[in-house]
């Protein structure tokens, strides 16, 4: 029989690839492969840190299911990267409490008029619609609370809004600007 695969030389043989090209698919294998390592070992361990073993078992991993050796740069960037979109959307989330959240999506609810104004901002463009679907697993990760007065995430990382004020898009546009880092 053959195989469809072919075969990958050992990992340390292997060049390393010129540029990394993220799949959605890698990426999203990456971002479980260390939220699974977090959990796994979250006593005594700084969040969003890994050790050099760990970096070379993800490359290595990723090595075995694309045949694709990125540098160890190229991850630790993708990792800061992933870490930036994080915080950029947790900034949102915590200035837009007052706007509507859909934990399903992790996506936040605003009107078009909401979106057209405060989406002139380059870092909340991108959120718009798409939301941040990896926000969870990038809270595990990254640091896994979340509270502001209006928007708590509970342990099982669900939102319960505290609101009691239900006046939507009340969200300042100065507030957000300085959210921006």
């Amino acid at each position: 029989m053959s195989s469809s695969k072919s075969i990958l030389l050992p990992f340390e043989q292997a060049s390393e690839e010129a540029q990394a090209d993220w799949k959605p698919a890698q990426k999203y294998f990456t971002i479980n492969w260390m939220k699974e390592h977090v959990i796994a070992r979250r006593e005594g361990r700084v969040v969003g840190t890994f050790s050099k073993s760990e970096w070379i078992e993800l490359r290595k991993e990723c090595y075995k299911a694309w045949g694709l050796k990125y540098s160890s740069k190229a991850f630790k960037n993708k990792f800061t990267s992933l870490k930036e979109r994080f915080k950029e959307f947790k900034k949102l989330v915590e200035a837009t409490s007052r706007l509507g959240w859909n934990p399903v999506l992790s996506t936040i609810d605003a009107s078009d008029i909401w979106w057209n104004e405060y989406g002139k901002m380059k870092y909340l463009k991108r959120f718009r619609g798409l939301g941040c679907p990896e926000y969870k697993d990038l809270e595990v990760i990254f640091g896994d609370t979340i509270s502001t007065r209006h928007l708590q995430t509970t342990e099982n990382h669900d939102f319960d809004s505290t609101d009691r004020d239900d006046s939507l898009n009340d969200v300042n546009l100065l507030h957000l600007q300085t959210l921006k880092m």
